[in-house]
């Protein structure tokens, strides 16, 4: 499964490894699919005094949100909500 990350903000080198590690395995845990061909797209932000937030979410092609996600920057407390 093809999926682009598009960061803004400015994450840490070694979290944003971490997260788009554990975002990747959650997709691919919950069998979640685009409804049109082509990569998911996942665009996160990092935000916060010390940039320790994050939020995002996977859409198909056409925009469609997949599941949405928010947490911490290293991915240890992500919370995922799946949209039908």
């Amino acid at each position: 499964m093809d999926i682009k990350f598009n960061w803004t903000g400015n994450p840490n080198a070694d979290d944003k490894k971490v997260v788009e590690n554990e975002i990747y395995g959650i997709i691919q845990d919950r069998d979640i699919k685009p409804c049109h061909p082509g990569a998911i797209s996942v665009p996160l932000g990092i935000y916060g005094s010390l940039d320790n937030r994050l939020e995002g979410s996977a859409k198909c092609q056409c925009g469609k949100t997949l599941i949405s996600f928010k947490g911490d920057n290293r991915a240890s407390h992500l919370v995922f909500t799946e949209n039908e």
